[in-house]
């Protein structure tokens, strides 16, 4: 009677390692956290003093083996959303700035540097759709132009710019007015 309980103890426990060791192969690695994070996944436009408002606070990380500088003017930088419209992700919203060239932002390897991006009735200018007054509700992702990995103020450009695909943000949704 022993034997066979010592038995039937070997096999479940046997049974139960092959079981935990099935579950933590299916499941799946997480994803690589997104180069942009937003302060939230979910916007909802509210009243403000301009009228329907939101504010979405993104966080630009530089690769751990690259200083990053970020073009700016006076401190404002070029952060712009883009609408994902089918498969594509079309650009539907670009800061309003002033037109100088201040020294860049400069992000050292595995630095942050944060904005705040204030959606209002006048902030900005939507391109998507042309001529549209305000962003729709829909999926959207933060893009950051105008970041490079070098920096030369006579050169044309002033440097090569960090691939889209390091300069974006993962989808959130906003919720605009009706």
């Amino acid at each position: 009677m022993i034997r066979i309980a010592l038995v039937l103890m070997l096999v479940l426990a046997a049974c139960s390692r092959e079981v935990e060791t099935t579950t933590a192969s299916v499941q799946k690695p997480a994803a690589p956290a997104a180069p942009i994070r937003t302060d939230r996944s979910s916007y909802v436009f509210t009243n403000g003093p301009q009228g329907p408002e939101a504010t979405i606070v993104a966080t630009l990380r530089a690769p751990a083996d690259r200083t990053l500088y970020i073009l700016n003017c006076n401190g404002a930088s070029g952060v712009t959303l883009q609408r994902k419209g089918g498969q594509a992700w079309v650009y539907s919203w670009v800061i309003g700035m002033n037109a100088c060239l201040s020294p860049p932002i400069v992000v050292p390897p595995g630095g942050e540097h944060t904005a705040p991006i204030y959606l209002h009735e006048r902030s900005g200018a939507v391109t998507d759709p042309a001529g549209g007054r305000m962003i729709r509700s829909g999926t959207y992702r933060v893009v950051w132009t105008g970041v490079l990995t070098a920096f030369d103020s006579n050169k044309r450009g002033f440097g090569p710019e960090l691939p889209l695909e390091q300069r974006v943000s993962a989808p959130i949704t906003i919720q605009a007015p009706p």
